[in-house]
């Protein structure tokens, strides 16, 4: 886990753009970190072996990023994305408020 808390800090300070994509910054882990080539897999195959590869999964890596991001303040994503994602969160939960 520090490990992966090592590369995630990295990937936040190097590429802004993952400050704000848990999608891209897992892309970028699997590929460069992890040499998975995700264009030569698919999905449903990718989603069957990873934890045999030992593969972290995208929560992992999401909550590793909320971490850093917690421990080192300029690494946060641009005030738009975090109201944004406060937006989602409260669609999310009052939707399954409603269940």
């Amino acid at each position: 886990m520090r490990k992966l808390h090592k590369i995630v800090r990295k990937y936040l300070t190097e590429n802004i753009q993952t400050r704000g994509d848990d999608d891209l910054l897992y892309i970028l882990i699997i590929e460069n970190e992890m040499g998975v080539n995700l264009s030569e897999i698919s999905a449903r195959d990718f989603l069957l072996e990873y934890r045999k590869e030992n593969l972290p999964t995208i929560e992992t890596v999401g909550r590793c990023r909320r971490k850093v991001q917690e421990e080192n303040k300029a690494l946060l994503p641009d005030e738009d994305i975090i109201l944004n994602r406060k937006k989602i969160e409260k669609k999310f939960y009052n939707f399954f408020k409603r269940c």
